[in-house]
C-alpha cells in the first residue's frame, strides 16, 4: 500500500493473528494519511504462520529497479516476503512473472496519470534459516520508491516443562507439574490444539 505524496510513495505493512473462526480478522479495514491522495492495498492471508514476524528490513531509493533487500532469516521454513511501493504509475499490470524465482503476489497500480501509485510482492518459502539475496522489481520509468522484505515464522510448537522451561523434568516424589505451549523464542501460543502424551522412562 502507498500513496503518492510530495516526498514520493509511502509503504505501510500491518498484520494481525487470527484465530479460527476469527470473522473479524478478515474483514475490511480503513486507513487514512493526512492529506488526500491515491492508494493501493491489498490484503494477505497466510496459514500456518506462527503470527511472528521474525526479522524485517527496508529501503528506498529512486530508479527502475527498486530492491527489497537482503535479510536473514531466524527460522526454518520461513516465508520470505518481498514488498515495493512506487510513485506513479510506470509499471506493468499483471505479468506473468513478477520477479524471477518468485511466487507472485501482486503487481498493480492506484490508476493512470499524475498523483497515482504503483505496487507490487512476492514471496518464497526458505527452507533453512540463513541469509537471503537482493531482489529487484522493474518500473517502467525511473520513480522514488520503497521496499521491504519480511521473514515470517512458521507455526511450530514447543513444549515447556515448570517454570524452567525444560523440556524433560525429574520427579523424584509426587509433584505438581505445569505443561506450557510456546513457539521458538519462548512466547507463549495459547491457540494450541491437540494431544499430549506422558511418559515414564528409566522404569519409573
Amino acid at each position: 500500500a502507498g500513496d503518492a505524496g510530495g516526498a514520493g510513495p509511502t509503504l505501510g505493512v500491518y498484520y494481525k493473528f487470527a484465530l479460527s473462526g476469527d470473522a473479524g480478522g478478515l474483514g475490511t479495514y480503513n486507513f487514512e494519511t493526512g492529506t488526500d491522495e491515491e492508494h493501493y492495498a491489498y490484503m494477505l492471508r497466510l496459514t500456518g504462520a506462527s503470527g511472528l514476524i521474525l526479522n524485517a528490513a527496508a529501503a528506498t531509493g529512486s530508479g527502475t529497479t527498486p530492491t527489497a533487500p537482503t535479510l536473514t532469516s531466524l527460522a526454518d521454513n520461513s516465508l520470505i516476503v518481498r514488498i515495493m511501493a512506487a510513485d506513479d504509475d510506470d509499471i506493468t499490470i499483471d505479468p506473468a512473472t513478477v520477479v524471477s524465482g518468485q511466487r507472485n503476489i501482486t503487481q498493480d497500480a492506484s490508476g493512470s496519470g499524475a498523483g497515482t501509485v504503483s505496487g507490487a510482492a512476492v514471496y518464497v518459502s526458505q527452507d533453512t534459516a540463513g541469509p537471503n539475496p537482493t531482489v529487484d522489481f522493474a518500473l517502467n520509468a525511473s520513480e522514488s520508491w520503497r521496499a521491504i522484505t519480511l521473514a515470517i515464522e512458521p507455526l511450530e510448537f514447543r513444549f515447556a516443562l515448570g517454570s524452567d522451561g525444560f523440556d524433560t523434568l525429574s520427579l523424584c516424589s509426587l509433584e505438581e507439574i505445569t505443561i506450557s505451549v510456546v513457539n521458538r523464542v519462548g512466547n507463549p501460543v495459547t491457540n494450541f490444539s491437540g494431544t499430549v502424551s506422558l511418559s515414564t522412562s528409566s522404569g519409573t
